[in-house]
């Protein structure tokens, strides 16, 4: 191996040593709910620097000490869901021969994996949970409860926020950027087929179920949820709407009346729970 790139990455090696037993302890609830073996969270900057952590010291050295942030086609999907605001990637969706870095994964036994995207203004930031090779359910559990890992994201922020907010940016290597332009189609095209698509496939109402109940709620009713999940109140909410405060009162009491949940902290946290679902329709 390289001397100057093992020198290089070093300090990354160590740090991650150092605090693994903070980060295993972490994500003891979610390893020992579900199948999962393994976590591993990237900062890419956009100048190429990268922070990261993982649970697996195995693939942390060799994933370091091998370049694998290199791997051009790692770094060309990264880029496009950077690009169209992907959030979700499953790995095994994706063609091992054609890219060094899954199918290092695959050798190493850290399969059948899930990544969340995250774009801030300075960086992408990846969150991948997997289990072994073995395990070829898990992706079906993951489709099914992809709110569970949204959750486990923000947990996992707040713990080790004192380190990500003070060593993220000292402790990187440097890799490829992301690339600012890609070669598939145009944001721009992507962007108007999304819109042409969801206009020609506007919603009135949204089918959801609550104990095994099923009923209905209409466009107004999941605005108006919406808003009121982020902490407005009702004349805020009839501001952005257009529509009086009492107005959106009477469509808040008619989702009480159809969820049976009879408290804001209740229809927030059922909110929540179908975010995904709602976010799209709304």
């Amino acid at each position: 191996m390289n001397y100057n790139l093992y020198e290089s990455v070093k300090p990354i090696i160590d740090y991650n040593l150092s605090i693994q037993s903070k980060v295993l302890e972490i994500c003891k609830p979610l390893f020992n709910s579900f199948d999962i073996t393994y976590f591993e969270y990237d900062k890419i900057f956009n100048d190429g620097k990268v922070f990261y952590i993982c649970t697996n010291k195995n693939w942390l050295q060799f994933s370091l000490e091998n370049k694998m942030f290199d791997d051009e086609e790692h770094i060309r999907l990264c880029s496009i869901a950077k690009a169209h605001n992907y959030r979700y990637a499953l790995w095994n969706t994706l063609k091992l021969e054609n890219t060094r870095l899954l199918s290092n994964y695959f050798q190493h036994d850290v399969w059948n994996g899930l990544t969340i995207n995250e774009s801030e203004e300075d960086s992408f930031n990846t969150y991948s949970f997997a289990a072994t090779r073995n395990n070829t359910e898990l992706s079906e559990f993951f489709l099914n409860n992809l709110h569970l890992f949204d959750h486990f994201i923000v947990y996992f922020k707040q713990k080790l926020k004192e380190i990500l907010e003070l060593e993220s940016k000292k402790l990187t290597f440097s890799a490829t950027p992301l690339k600012s332009t890609i070669e598939s189609e145009t944001l721009a095209q992507y962007n108007n087929k999304v819109s042409t698509f969801l206009e020609q496939t506007t919603l009135q109402q949204l089918e959801v179920k609550i104990n095994n109940i099923t009923t209905h709620l209409t466009k107004r009713e999941l605005q108006c949820l919406k808003m009121l999940s982020v902490g407005k109140s009702s004349k805020e909410i009839g501001n952005q709407l257009g529509i009086s405060h009492r107005t959106v009162e009477t469509y808040i009491n008619g989702i009480k009346s159809k969820t049976n949940l009879q408290f804001k902290n209740e229809l927030i946290s059922f909110f929540e729970k179908n975010s995904i679902k709602f976010y799209k329709s709304v």
